[in-house]
């Protein structure tokens, strides 16, 4: 398992719990087993022998000399495993047996079932030679202890001796004794309903920071809470014949989750949030709270096909909708929820009550969750630009009272109806549900939401290469975010005074398209063009449609050879190259150049540039970009930059299908 530290820093480690938990909820199976055995190992460990290099490993001191164990020592750390895998080995194929280490549950639907199983697990252990004891063995009974619990044909309840130890339990004196009682709790928590509830209190006592300090409320919830595992219910088996359905909630400090199978309770589980979990969204927590219902339940419902319940409507919408579309947490819940098969439905909070009062109760356990803010983490660093402008963006983020009010929305939850907030945050409204909270950022989905006080700094830099009102809308829609956000870009394109003043003509004769490649960088274009008396090689990929722009003082064939070089360093050399009939295209050195590059040189049908049409119309709108940058004095480098980072109608930005990513981008 790797535990991710730090979005740099990953940790493998061993779940050595996982196999427990796999254990323990595998005797909740046995709904129709009305008969069963419990055979006890007689001293197990010292059934096995132990070979003689071993042996010597064992060796003891005594006031009598040194003795070597010949077999299988208890207190051994190795021990447990070393003889459960040895009777795992010996039971192995065998229908109706649970083992553990040296107890033996032996189970069937009927009287005949369970004799014919009981009699195939004794002719086995009389073949491999296991000693059973008669004394501690429990042949046909309807009721069995085991592992803690009581396997009964009604259901699982808590063990007597179990309730009779916490019942006695006396007042802990310091934190290791109520550690040591909350243990034995946490073991039967998944027959209370509300545990964190009755446990917080004294959770609270266990923190580094608290001072053991036993009071009459800490002694109420004590004994409370031996009153209700006293008074515990009893579970139904789970049956696998059954659909099942995991009803889960959050609250701002817990996540709560029940197991259902009709109207009967198969198992609790709550959790506490920990301080970076509670600053989640609520959308955030309440994907989470069904991430964690799913983890707790894994061993019964994966698989299968399940139901979640959940009283957050929005969720519902939200999964149906494309990964890349969430934001980053949402998207590593999502992707760990892919390997459930389930319906999700929304039932009202009113209903969703046992849920709802675990999530309102967290136990002692906490969700961890480190490849959620690793995730978060990574993504957002990709996104986000220089630190300055990142601290620049949350100074005004936290200073803007619009999206503080929104902050506060989401970490406490929204209003019950949009009446109830101010006409500022109404627009946030309906996409409430996508907003989430990062490092004092807010995002919709991916997008960054501005503040008002850098809204227009952000507006000029979006119109940096004086593109069209669609173009400026496309690149803002994969970028940025604020309400009225597209009426503000057409109202800042149709004031710009340069766009006015330069705006082309729509005279122009039908252009010949090329068959688009299926490859990035496969078949390019060149040419060239002239602006406010600059000459310029153009250079664009027909597949992306990314071009490259170099300005030339020359145009030798050695010049512009050396040129083409540098750009072909940088992607790759294309298949397929398109050029004019002019002179230069038809020189020996660029023939050999061609040659050397093993490309095909196309050329355009002379005096008939439009055949060539993929270039003529990207060397129209550059022209018209280099001009309206010169006339505003820009900078032609981070117009050209802006302009491959711009999406096209229903496809992602040259950019991002030549790189898969965007580069350099002003919008960060």
């Amino acid at each position: 398992m790797a535990d991710m530290k730090s979005p740099s820093s990953m940790r493998l480690e061993g779940n050595v719990a996982e196999n427990w938990a796999k254990f323990k909820q595998r005797f909740t199976f046995y709904l129709e087993a009305t008969e069963k055995t419990i055979l006890d190992a007689s001293s197990a460990f010292l059934q096995i022998p132990l070979a003689e290099e071993s042996s010597k490993l064992c060796t003891i001191a005594t006031p009598f000399g040194r003795y070597c164990f010949c077999r299988l020592p208890y207190g051994l750390a190795s021990s447990p495993e070393v003889y459960q895998k040895a009777i795992d080995n010996i039971f192995s194929g065998l229908e109706g047996i649970l083992v553990y280490i040296d107890d033996i549950l032996v189970y069937g639907k009927t009287e005949e079932e369970h004799d014919i199983r009981l009699k195939s697990v004794l002719d086995m252990a009389r073949k491999q030679g296991l000693n059973l004891s008669k004394e501690k063995s429990q042949i046909k009974v309807n009721s069995v202890k085991y592992l803690g619990y009581n396997l009964t044909s009604e259901g699982l309840s808590v063990n007597v001796d179990k309730i009779k130890a916490i019942s006695e339990y006396k007042s802990p004196e310091n934190k290791a004794e109520l550690q040591r009682f909350l243990g034995m709790v946490t073991y039967l928590g998944k027959f209370i309903s509300n545990l964190s509830d009755k446990t917080g209190i004294l959770r609270q006592l266990l923190s580094k920071d608290n001072e053991f300090i036993w009071s009459d409320n800490e002694q109420r919830a004590f004994n409370h809470l031996k009153e209700c595992i006293v008074n515990a219910p009893v579970l139904s088996y789970y049956d696998p014949s059954k659909r099942s359905t995991v009803s889960v909630d959050a609250s701002q400090y817990g996540l709560g989750a029940v197991l259902l199978q009709g109207e009967n309770a198969v198992a609790y589980a709550s959790v506490s949030l920990t301080d970076t979990q509670q600053r989640y969204s609520q959308i955030e927590k309440e994907l989470l709270a069904i991430l964690n219902g799913c983890r707790k339940f894994h061993y019964y419902i994966y698989g299968t096909r399940f139901t979640v319940e959940t009283d957050h409507k929005p969720l519902l919408g939200l999964l149906k909708k494309p990964i890349e579309k969430l934001s980053p947490r949402l998207q590593r819940m999502a992707l760990e929820l892919f390997k459930y098969s389930f319906d999700i439905v929304h039932v009202p909070g009113k209903r969703l009550y046992v849920a709802d009062a675990l999530s309102r109760a967290p136990g002692s356990d906490v969700l961890n969750t480190p490849f959620l803010e690793a995730g978060a983490a990574t993504v957002h660093a990709v996104l986000t630009s220089s630190k300055e402008k990142t601290e620049q963006l949350q100074q005004a983020t936290e200073e803007d009272p619009e999206l503080s009010m929104v902050k506060t929305y989401l970490k406490e939850g929204w209003p019950s109806s949009i009446q109830h907030l101010t006409p500022e945050v109404r627009p946030y409204w309906n996409i409430k549900s996508e907003i989430h909270h990062y490092e004092g950022l807010l995002f919709l989905g991916r997008r960054t939401i501005i503040p008002k006080a850098m809204r227009e700094e952000v507006l000029m830099k979006l119109h940096v290469a004086h593109q069209g009102i669609t173009s400026c809308q496309r690149k803002a829609t994969n970028t940025i975010y604020w309400p009225n956000l597209m009426e503000d870009i057409k109202k800042m394109v149709e004031c710009c005074q340069t766009c006015q003043a330069y705006q082309r003509s729509n005279t122009r004769q039908p252009l010949i398209p090329h068959e688009v490649p299926t490859l990035p960088w496969e078949n390019i274009g060149i040419d060239f063009l002239y602006v406010n008396g600059d000459e310029f090689l153009q250079v664009i990929d027909y597949h992306s449609k990314f071009i490259e722009v170099k300005k030339v003082s020359s145009k030798t064939a050695e010049y512009i050879v050396s040129a083409l070089k540098q750009i072909f360093r940088t992607h790759g050399i294309p298949k397929q190259l398109h050029s004019d009939n002019g002179p230069l295209f038809n020189s020996q050195v660029f023939h050999k150049f061609v040659q050397d590059y093993e490309m095909k040189h196309v050329t355009s049908s002379p005096c008939f540039p439009q055949s060539n049409g993929m270039v003529e119309r990207s060397i129209e709108t550059l022209k018209g970009i280099l001009f309206k940058v010169h006339q505003s004095q820009g900078d032609p480098n981070l117009a050209l930059i802006e302009y491959n980072n711009t999406p096209k109608q229903n496809l992602p930005s040259p950019a991002e299908m030549l790189m898969e990513e965007f580069y350099g981008l002003l919008l960060q």
